[in-house]
Formats: structure tokens, C-alpha cells, sequence
């Protein structure tokens, strides 16, 4: 069955928005998508995602949709079974071309964001950027059978205990990594070293990511790095 995971990000709430999608198909490869819209909502960017993947699969092919949207998830569940969308119900022509587009044939699967999943950080990775008006970071390896993913989720969980809570900025100079509370530390350290490379992370995951970008083995994220 093909599997899409899907995200929304939106800067201000209204604002600025940005939406992805990741395609897993079958034969294990994952295709990813992704754009921005000038002035919308979460919610509108969340549903966006989700039409924007139906969109580019088969009409007739069974999907499972993946999304740590509650209001996605839960209200599509709800609509279907109702067979109709209310007459006051919100972002109405999205619901409405995304019912359409869903019928019978999706499983609807909600799961908790920021949470370790690879798949759903990407596609968070991929919305923000396009929120900010940024290109998305190159695609990192991705786990994707069970085994993996669950090997990845403990090196996230592992990784986030020794992590501060909220953003930290991460630092390569010489080969050494470090981790950072403030941007004016790791500028310090940075700041005019030939090759040096920096990056602001908010989760665990982020960190992952950057790393492996890098070529660095993960597991050196367990360590505070300070």
C-alpha cells in the first residue's frame, strides 16, 4: 500500500505557509514534494499537504495517509462517515476536494509530531522550510523498514534526553562536533574558521539530520557535546 505523510507549517498563524508531502510506495522509494503559499493558515497547509499527495498517486490506488494533525485526521474520519461536509464547516473547498479525492480507499493515521518518526520530521523539515521561504535541506537517509525505524526512534528518544529542551545550534570545526545553547556561542566558535558549518536545530530529530548531512555518525549526538 502506498503510505503518505504529510505535514503543514505556517508562520504566524496567519501567514506565511508551507506544506509536504512524502510518497512511500512499495518498492521501499520515497519521493518528496513540497510548496509555499503566501498567506494562509496551519490548518489550510496541513489539508493541502494531503490533497497535493492524493493528488500524485493513482485514483484508484489504496493510501494510507500519515499526519500528526488531529483536525486532519479525525475530521476526515468523521466527514466520511457522514458521507457530507457540514455547511459551515471551515477551509470548505479543501475538504471538499480532498474528500473527493479520498473516497473509500484511505486509512487515515494519526501520529504524535516531534516524536522521533522519521518520516513525519521530514516532512515537517520540508513545510517549515518553504513557511520561511528557504530550500529544503537535502534529503538525509531514511529509515524505512520496521527495524530501522525503531532503532531510529531510540537514537532520537537517546538523544533528547541529553539535549537541552528547545533549540540548540550545532557545530562542526575540524572534525570536532559540538552542541550549543545560544547562537552567539557557536558564532564564536564558527566565525571565520575555513569549513567551518552550523546549524540551528529545535528537535532531536533536527540534530539527526544535520549530522548525517554531514557525513558524522548519529550516535555521537548521545553525548551533551558541550
Amino acid at each position: 500500500m502506498i503510505t503518505l505523510i504529510t505535514d503543514g507549517a505556517c508562520r504566524g498563524n496567519p501567514g506565511a505557509g508551507g506544506w509536504a508531502v512524502l510518497i512511500h510506495t512499495t518498492d521501499g522509494r520515497v519521493q518528496e514534494f513540497g510548496g509555499a503559499v503566501a498567506a494562509t493558515t496551519n490548518n489550510r497547509m496541513e489539508l493541502q499537504a494531503v490533497i497535493e499527495g492524493l493528488r500524485r498517486v493513482a485514483p484508484d490506488a489504496p493510501v494510507t495517509v500519515v499526519s500528526d494533525s488531529r483536525y486532519v485526521v479525525d475530521t476526515a474520519q468523521r466527514w466520511i462517515e457522514r458521507g457530507r461536509i457540514p455547511d459551515t464547516a471551515a477551509n470548505a473547498d479543501q475538504w471538499a476536494e480532498l474528500l473527493e479525492l479520498a473516497g473509500t480507499r484511505v486509512q487515515w493515521q494519526r501520529v504524535a509530531g516531534h516524536a522521533g518518526h522519521a518520516l513525519n520530521e521530514r516532512a515537517d523539515q520540508i513545510a517549515h522550510a518553504h513557511a520561511n521561504g528557504r530550500t529544503p535541506p537535502p534529503t538525509p537517509a531514511l529509515p524505512l523498514d520496521d527495524a530501522a525505524q525503531a532503532a531510529d526512534t531510540a537514537l532520537v528518544q537517546a538523544v533528547a534526553a541529553v539535549r537541552p529542551a528547545g533549540q540548540t545550534y550545532l557545530s562542526l570545526v575540524r572534525g570536532q562536533l559540538k552542541r550549543h545553547l545560544t547562537w552567539d556561542d557557536c558564532k564564536q566558535r564558527v566565525e571565520g574558521v575555513s569549513g567551518a558549518r552550523y546549524k540551528k536545530c529545535r528537535t532531536a530529530q533536527e540534530e539527526l539530520h544535520t549530522v548525517r548531512g554531514w557525513g558524522i555518525a548519529p550516535d555521537v549526538l548521545r553525548q551533551p557535546l558541550r
